[in-house]
């Protein structure tokens, strides 16, 4: 395996946030509706989305949103409505929400948010760092927050309420309950779509970067993560890192750990697709990780939504397969 190391952390974790959505009309789901719950949005979050829709403007130009979408559809997911705002726009967006009672628009994080109670992901034009790394960190993000959106576990209360089943891997039971492998799926495909899409320009501007003089034959080669002590903490593959910088998602780690996981059991990601939108694809997903090692689901299902749990899951995977992929 090749390994650039580099001697100083992340400048700043930054992280999407977990999402998911109700199923959409014919779209196939094996869970049973519960009683009292319904798969239609309420009038009165029909009516939120369209003001937002109105009031917000949609900030996309400039960004390769079609390729965004027929990357998602390409993975076999569906495609959830999305906005693209400014910074401009932050403080807007936040009354509107915050006026309904939904969480205010998170100005530290980079990527954006998804409401599954409105059916639509909000995605942040980080001027900082597209200025460093151009169009592509902002078109990463809006991989990672569309793969969550793909979920199609959420429910409506009859009375107009909402309850969200799961989301995708993670459920309501409680913190640290599946939001690993959830956020690791997600990262997994924003990085996927980066290696797929990144130009030559790009990988050039990654290796000044970086400090190297040399352009890097592929974005799957390992860079070394290190402590302040020189102590190798964990390690990623290039494409996982905000282009210009040496930032990445706070759950980068999980990210890689999934895709060590499908690479050690090819069975996995046709599994992942299913579990999208099928009971049975939910378990075979287990099934197909604790083929690798019996006691694997249930820690990495365990692991808290923080950057300890994401980097202890991918040090539980790297065990489990006797050492890191390349």
């Amino acid at each position: 395996m090749s390994n650039i190391e580099l001697g100083d952390l992340p400048e700043k974790d930054r992280e999407t946030i977990k999402v998911n959505r109700p199923a959409e009309e014919g779209r196939e789901s094996n869970f049973q509706l519960p009683a009292g719950m319904t798969t239609e949005m309420p009038e009165k979050f029909k009516l939120l989305r369209e003001r937002i829709r109105r009031e917000i403007p949609d900030r996309r130009e400039g960004l390769n949103t079609p390729r965004v979408e027929d990357f998602v559809r390409s993975q076999g997911l569906s495609l959830s409505e999305y906005l693209i705002f400014d910074e401009e726009s932050s403080k807007q967006l936040s009354s509107i929400l915050t006026s309904e009672g939904f969480r205010p628009v998170d100005v530290e994080h980079l990527g954006g948010r998804h409401y599954p109670e409105l059916q639509l992901c909000t995605i942040r034009r980080f001027k900082e760092y597209e200025e460093v790394g151009g169009p592509i960190n902002i078109e990463r993000n809006m991989v990672h927050e569309l793969a969550h959106a793909s979920s199609a576990y959420n429910l409506y209360l009859e009375d107009g309420g909402y309850h969200g089943m799961r989301v995708g891997f993670s459920s309501d039971k409680g913190e640290g309950t599946g939001y690993f492998l959830e956020e690791g799926f997600a990262e997994m495909l924003a990085a996927e779509y980066v290696k797929q899409n990144v130009s030559t320009a790009d990988e050039d501007k990654m290796a000044e970067t970086l400090g190297s003089d040399a352009r890097f034959d592929s974005l799957d080669i390992v860079a070394e993560i290190r402590n302040e002590k020189g102590e190798t903490m964990y390690k990623l593959p290039l494409k996982y890192f905000l282009l210009g910088t040496k930032s990445h998602a706070m759950s980068s780690p999980a990210g890689f750990a999934m895709e060590m996981l499908c690479k050690q059991n090819p069975k996995l990601w046709p599994a992942i697709i299913k579990s999208r939108t099928s009971a049975e694809g939910l378990r075979e997903v287990a099934r197909n990780i604790n083929e690798i090692d019996p006691s694997l689901y249930e820690k990495l299902r365990a692991h808290l939504y923080d950057t300890d749990g994401f980097q202890r899951g991918l040090h539980d995977t790297v065990k489990a397969i006797g050492g890191w992929l390349d």
